[in-house]
């Protein structure tokens, strides 16, 4: 559905993707689904750091 959107924008701008940072919304949007990225990434490491400091594996029981 998202992609959907996104294609219908893009056709609506002639492909112009300034469309998408135009306005404080989807700039605040995009900023929020970057670092929900940048956080998940580094808790991983962060968990896997860990098990590897206590002799254990990720992934095993």
């Amino acid at each position: 559905m998202a992609e959907a959107n996104l294609r219908r924008a893009l056709t609506i701008s002639r492909g112009n993707p300034g469309i998408l940072v135009s306005r404080p919304i989807p700039v605040v949007l995009m900023c929020l689904a970057v670092a929900s990225l940048i956080i998940g990434v580094y808790n991983q490491r962060r968990i896997n750091r860990l098990l590897e400091e206590s002799g254990e594996k990720a992934g095993e029981p």
